[in-house]
């Protein structure tokens, strides 16, 4: 990939600063790094696209042609990964969070109940302005790596962290500069690629009740070679978390659930302690002269208890229902991560490098306790005690049961990943700069499955019957077909730990399947000042590139299996409705390919320096054409204007049209079928481990993305070490890929609305009318499409001061982000505003219309610092849907406060720190989308702090 950098010339003093506060790129505070003694410079990354920089110059994401960053038309925030890390320990990508300007991005704690951004629930992924997953393009040293998860996102996992130097956050439409994928923005990991010595760094946190115990531990070495000319670093890191296993461990994860219709005569209420009503513990009998009795205690049957009522039939609190728990709060994450770079320079004009890195990354977590629903059971079934057996053998009833000894299904995902980055870059003289480069990079998802149940060998086990020689429970097919499934332990159902754990595990069964992705690319570049206008030289940059994705899956467990009834005589389908073997499912995908040429031309023209009004003023253009074997050829381009005032006041904006292609994950991903409890909106049923199916759509087009962005950056001289940002963003996406979910609720009631008319109803399957009744669906079909718009509008926000108490140093800043629109269009549906809701059944989560982190840092001495940092959302309302009612109050606003305090002997580079998290251990507010999963989801806003307070101790040390 070309290299998509800038050159910031800078002071010592201002990169000091810079790398310290966090400033972004635009900001002129050189002096609070001189107040503060900060002095020391850093030296630069490489780049090819412009002069070798000096020891006081670095470079930063955002053009191939401007030579000082304080141009730039397009809003880049410079984020030193050191102050990043300081300011909220262990992984970089949670320490982004902080940024407002990121939401909606994928964590640990985001997907644990569920499967958002695919199965890996529990990954990390960055996402800008929440305007999804896929539309933040993620660089490292300026390249594109490939997709690590089966769904072709970048899960930042991946990144090596203990060289890094920086992360620049481009936000803003740039896809004429980057290519597809950077609708929203570009987030690029840099590494310090000039590193000499050893760096070891050692942390280790845990909650303040005990749990959630993380360490995390590294090296680095970093040596210059061949008199200078060659460079080698190295490092390896090991990170452990292993994350909270039991929502009930917090308040939030107290089965909260909102119950109702949506409607003003039903409006959906929050409820605490939800209980389904048609399942218990110990098993209850749904059919027969037995239903409504359930087993309280092994082998002995009571009237079942009801809770209270709650707007939903089949949810009550309290009582003998049952419900989802063991669901994990926080997912793990492991990994263990090498990189290395060696460069060297073959003559003083031509230099030659080498980088890689590999990482081995182990996410699980668990989704939920396991049950059976509506089994037919024999009435006759050699468990059931001789005073509750009727009818003859063929006799059956229906029953449901949550065991409480067989715990949940657990996912673990294991990726190996590595990536190969090498070139040529030089100097022709007279301005002329060239670069080659090729890089390759693979990733393979390891997708593990626990107790996933076999409804085969479930069938078997649950028909027991004595066996007349021996007088022992077996399984009737072990006396009717002996070798059909060798090894059948009987399950007994009738009680809450009646089940033996041999037929516990004999009926699930921990399952693999696998999914590759590649991206190879050859990338090419030159760079010149052709010709000058009378304000300075024209820069120019030329570049090309050819990338190729791959990816493939396989599986032990594809949709298509389904349940050989032979020998089965219950809970076995219909030749016209087949059960599938597996409750999880993954689809088998054959290799798939994506093939794309780009060719980009970019220009930075001065148009005046110092007139009147005009210090300077520069004219930003690039324009990238792509051809896509999947879909063809798309055209991009960018206008930015760069105007200084003067000394004080700078103003910027720019225009661009951008896109981004279905990945193959969206074109080619097979059926997979999941499984979910889902209100039926029409019947009013619940359907218990409803089956749904996901797949890609081959007809998808690009979506196309049209940015405007108008900002001004103030640096009053009036009042020294002061600077103030505003970026207003305007951002229009058509033809937006939008996955529609027939077991969302408002889909639902759109098809019903339309008595069954609307298009939406092909995604519900639902049987005829029996004797007038209607049936309850059958299965649900999720889907993306091109079939929605998109729009968002809102204004960045940052201020920065410095000074002095008693000759000590102290600094502030505020970032905040207004995003008062975020809405979706999509024919057929409600029109949906997301900005401050927390929930939409578009899969946009929630979007707080005011995000607010401010930063407080001060030195009482030489040696010691701390650091408070707090973070603050707006309020929300529960739902973007228009059409749904809710009698509950808004979604109070958050806030809460992180403490980092250092210590830094003055006479070693070593730092050690104690940092803690939640500082006044603020609860978050409680807010569920859950209405048919009581204990599956924890119940908070996903940016919201839901660990509570949290210690780290570390220290960091360079030789």
């Amino acid at each position: 990939m070309l290299s998509r950098k800038q050159t910031l010339a800078l002071s010592p003093a201002l990169w000091a600063l810079m790398a310290s506060s966090l400033l972004p790129a635009s900001a002129h505070a050189a002096g609070i790094a001189a107040q503060q003694g900060e002095t020391t410079p850093v030296v630069a990354p490489e780049t090819p696209a412009a002069a070798k920089p000096t020891d006081n110059e670095i470079i930063v994401t955002g053009s191939r042609v401007i030579s000082n960053g304080n141009n730039s038309p397009t809003p880049t925030t410079i984020i030193s990964a050191n102050d990043l890390l300081k300011a909220q320990p262990g992984t970089v990508a949670s320490a982004l969070q902080n940024l407002p300007v990121f939401q909606g991005s994928l964590g640990q704690g985001t997907g644990t109940g569920g499967s958002t951004g695919g199965p890996n629930g529990a990954a990390n992924a960055v996402n800008l302005r929440n305007l999804g997953l896929f539309r933040t393009l993620v660089l490292f040293d300026g390249q594109r790596v490939q997709p690590s998860a089966n769904t072709g996102l970048v899960t930042i996992d991946m990144i090596p962290q203990m060289l890094l130097q920086r992360v620049d956050v481009v936000t803003g439409g740039v896809s004429a500069v980057y290519g597809s994928d950077a609708i929203s923005g570009v987030v690029n990991f840099v590494t310090d690629k000039k590193f000499n010595g050893i760096k070891l760094k050692a942390q280790y946190g845990i909650s303040q009740i005990g749990d959630d115990p993380t360490l995390d531990t590294g090296i680095a070495v970093g040596k210059k070679l061949f008199d200078g000319r060659g460079h080698f670093e190295a490092s390896f890191e090991y990170f452990n978390d292993p994350g909270i296993f039991d929502t009930s461990q917090r308040a939030n994860g107290n089965a909260w659930t909102i119950q109702g219709a949506g409607t003003a005569a039903n409006p959906y209420k929050l409820y605490s302690g939800t209980r389904v009503a048609s399942t218990t513990f110990g098993g209850l009998i749904n059919s027969g002269p037995l239903a409504g009795q359930n087993f309280t205690q092994n082998g002995v049957l009571s009237p079942f208890q009801a809770g209270g009522a709650t707007g939903t039939a089949g949810f009550q609190t309290g009582g003998d229902g049952g419900y989802y728990g063991n669901t994990s709060l926080k997912g793990s994450l492991r990994s263990k991560r090498v990189y290395s770079r060696f460069d060297y320079d073959v003559t003083d004009s031509t230099k030659f490098w080498l980088e890689g890195f590999g990482a081995f990354n182990t996410n699980s977590y668990a989704n939920q306790s396991l049950g059976f629903s509506n089994v037919a059971i024999s009435a006759q079934n050699a468990f059931l005690p001789a005073q509750y057996q009727y009818g003859t053998a063929a006799t059956t009833f229906n029953m449901s049961q949550i065991p409480l000894n067989i715990g949940p299904h657990v996912s673990r995902f294991d990726t190996t990943s590595y990536w190969l980055n090498g070139g040529l870059s030089g100097d022709l003289g007279s301005g002329i700069k060239w670069q080659v480069g090729a890089s390759h990079g693979y990733s393979q998802q390891k997708w593990t499955t626990l107790r996933n149940i076999n409804y085969a060998k479930l069938s078997a086990a649950l028909d027991a019957v004595k066996d007349p020689s021996t007088g022992q429970v077996v399984c009737n097919v072990t006396l009717t077909n002996p070798g059909l499934y060798p090894g059948c332990a009987p399950l007994n159902l009738f009680g809450p730990s009646a089940a033996s754990a041999q037929a516990l595990s004999y009926v699930t069964d921990t399952t693999t399947s696998w999914a590759t992705t590649t991206l190879d690319e050859l990338t090419g570049s030159l760079n010149a000042a052709p010709f000058s206008t009378w304000a300075g030289p024209v820069n120019m940059a030329l570049s090309g590139e050819y990338r190729k994705t791959g990816f493939d899956a396989n599986t032990q467990v594809p949709p298509t299996d389904f349940v050989n009834c032979t020998g089965l005589r219950f809970n076995c389908g219909s030749a016209a409705n087949p059960t599938r073997l597996h409750q999880v499912t993954f689809a088998n995908v054959p290799h798939v390919h994506q093939v794309v040429g780009e060719v980009a031309l970019e220009g930075d023209v001065p148009l005046a320096r110092d007139v009147h009004f005009l210090k300077s003023l520069d004219l930003n253009l690039a324009a990238r054409y792509a051809n896509y074997n999947t879909f063809g050829g798309a055209w991009t381009w960018k206008i930015g204007v760069d105007w200084h005032v003067s000394d004080d006041l700078r103003l910027r904006a720019t225009r661009s049209r951008d896109f981004r292609a279905p990945n193959l994950n969206d074109l080619y991903a097979g059926q997979t079928i999941s499984r979910s409890n889902v209100v039926d909106q029409l019947t009013g049923a619940t359907l218990i481990n409803q089956q749904y199916s996901t797949a890609g759509n081959p007809n998808l087009k690009p979506e196309v993305g049209n940015t405007l962005t108008l900002g001004l950056v103030y640096t009053p001289h009036w009042l020294p070490h002061f600077s103030f940002s505003a970026d207003a963003y305007d951002i229009k996406i058509s033809n937006a890929i939008t996955a529609i979910n027939g077991t969302s609720a408002s889909v639902q009631q759109q098809c019903n609305a339309s008595g069954g008319t609307s298009s939406l109803c092909s995604l519900i399957v639902r049987p005829a009318a029996v004797n007038g009744v209607t049936q309850n669906a059958t299965f649900f079909y999720n889907l993306p499409v091109n079939a929605s718009s998109l729009k968002t509008k809102g204004i960045d926000f940052e201020a920065n001061y410095a000074t002095t108490i008693a000759n000590r140093p102290i600094s502030l800043r505020a970032m905040a982000t207004w995003q008062p629109v975020l809405r979706q269009v999509t024919p057929g549906l409600s029109d949906m505003d997301v900005s401050g809701a927390a929930y939409s059944s578009i899969g946009i989560g929630a979007t707080p219309e005011w995000r607010v982190t401010g930063f407080l840092n001060f030195s009482p001495t030489d040696t010691f610092t701390a650091t408070i940092i707090q973070r603050w959302r707006s309020s929300l309302k529960w739902n973007a849907d228009p059409t749904l009612v809710y009698a509950i109050p808004k979604i109070p606003a958050f806030g809460w406060t992180n403490l980092n305090l250092s210590w830094k002997p003055k006479t070693t580079e070593t730092e050690f720190y104690v940092n803690v998290t939640n500082l006044f251990n603020q609860t978050a507010p409680i807010f569920t989308s859950s209405q048919a999963n009581p204990g599956v989801f924890g119940a908070y806003v996903s940016t919201d702090d839901y660990v509570g307070r949290y210690f780290t101790v570390g220290a960091r040390m360079k030789f």
